[in-house]
């Protein structure tokens, strides 16, 4: 049984591990094609999920660079707050993850539970991927605020 378990353990991870490579291919090529914050957080993402930290450098810090020099008042602002904590992130850089988080979670009305469960779920990914035990308990407390802020008032 443990031999099979084991081998069906191996299929999953493979089987993520392609769909995560083939996921950065193309948020890579959108990003290279309109160097817009969202392809490029998420080709930092997907590439720290297969293991390129280079690549997930190299992009984070770009797109920290690109949502800094976006107007204060799109409609899309919670996005790009939000994107800029998840480069942090990626940068280890929890302070600024949080502060930017927090700001992204003000800009969110109580009902607006799916974008906040999206941002949640990217967290999720990023400390699926990382082995360091501080920067794991901080986003345990991201999620953990993420979840708080869901039921808080406006």
């Amino acid at each position: 049984k443990g031999i099979v378990v084991a081998d069906f353990n191996d299929i999953a991870v493979n089987e993520w591990n392609e769909a995560y490579q083939a996921s950065l291919k193309y948020y890579k090529l959108a990003y290279d094609f309109s160097h817009d914050y969202y392809p490029g957080i998420n080709a930092a993402t997907h590439a720290l999920l297969v293991g390129d930290h280079e690549l997930k450098n190299r992009l984070a810090n770009e797109v920290l660079t690109i949502c800094s020099q976006l107007p204060l008042d799109r409609v899309d602002q919670e996005w790009i707050l939000a994107s800029e904590g998840e480069a942090c992130l990626l940068l280890s850089n929890i302070d600024r993850a949080k502060h930017f988080y927090s700001h992204a979670l003000d800009r969110l009305l109580p009902s607006e539970t799916g974008k906040k469960d999206s941002i949640a779920k990217q967290v999720r990914r990023i400390e699926w991927a990382t082995i360091d035990e501080a920067m794991t308990s901080a986003m345990k407390a991201i999620v953990d605020d993420l979840a708080v802020n869901c039921s808080r008032p406006k």
